[in-house]
């Protein structure tokens, strides 16, 4: 049997600010997921977790 595995992240605790964007939000939170899950079908996890925070970080919308 085949190894399974899945990336979960999360964008923060609370309400969403009146001033987010939440199409934005969503985008960056896609694509942190995404390049985060790449990351991990090619490395190990550290690398797949610290690569879906910098993406988080990028977007301009999180500060993780």
């Amino acid at each position: 049997m085949g190894s399974e595995y899945g990336i979960i992240i999360h964008g923060g605790a609370g309400a969403l600010r009146n001033s987010i964007n939440v199409e934005e939000y969503r985008e960056g939170l896609r694509r942190a997921v995404l390049s985060g899950f790449r990351q991990l079908e090619n490395g190990c996890a550290l690398d797949a977790v610290v690569q879906a925070v910098y993406e988080m970080e990028e977007s301009g919308v999180f500060n993780a």
